[in-house]
């Protein structure tokens, strides 16, 4: 995939997996952005408060069972199958950072392209 088609691809997902366990069913929504922007618009405008209705269910919604795909697990489980997508197709993205001449920021932990943080301190 392209860079934006990845970044649509995230994007896309965060909202149907988060919305999926929200509403106890999955309906994939096909979204189209055209430039970086756009899409950090979007997840900027939509994704936290989504997290924050995820964090907010209760333990019985968490364990409702849905269907997905060839799966039939309960929500909770989902959302870690979001967790290690999301990871796995950010670390794509970030592959496009250095050949395209920008430096790869802190995602999971520090950056080769930035300043250690005991070596700022001093």
């Amino acid at each position: 995939m392209s860079a934006i088609e990845l970044a649509n691809h995230i994007a896309a997902s965060e909202s149907f997996f988060l919305n999926g366990v929200i509403n106890g069913a999955f309906d994939w929504k096909e979204m189209e952005f055209k430039t970086p922007a756009d899409v950090l618009a979007f997840c900027d405008k939509t994704v936290p408060a989504l997290i924050k209705q995820v964090g907010g269910l209760p333990a019985d919604k968490l364990a409702k069972v849905i269907e997905f795909h060839t799966w039939t697990q309960p929500a909770v489980v989902y959302l870690n199958l979001h967790m290690k997508h999301t990871v796995h197709h950010r670390g794509q993205l970030s592959a496009y950072l250095r050949p395209m001449g920008a430096k790869v920021p802190s995602i999971y932990g520090p950056s080769a392209d930035e300043p250690l943080q005991a070596a700022q301190a001093e």
